[in-house]
């Protein structure tokens, strides 16, 4: 597990709409941390929020901020099993 595949899980999530309706339709916590797992992406929530802190000092304006504020309040529905 590492801050990069949180990282990587924050970059895919803002891009790729099928993953973000997938990953919405699941039934659990499990069932996420588990596909997150299928696709290399495991992460602890403690390193999920590591790596927002990190992505936080590289937005460049308040877009940025805005869009990495709904990654992690998606992520937090996500892994609170909705």
């Amino acid at each position: 597990m590492s801050i990069q595949n949180a990282i990587s899980f924050v970059d895919i999530f803002k891009n790729e709409e099928k993953l973000r309706n997938y990953l919405m339709s699941l039934n659990s916590s499990d069932e996420v941390r588990a596909y997150l797992k299928e696709l290399g992406l495991e992460f602890t929530d403690e390193e999920f929020e590591e790596a927002y802190n990190l992505l936080l000092l590289r937005c460049r304006d308040e877009a940025d901020h805005s869009v990495l504020n709904q990654v992690k309040m998606s992520y937090i529905v996500l892994v609170t099993g909705h």
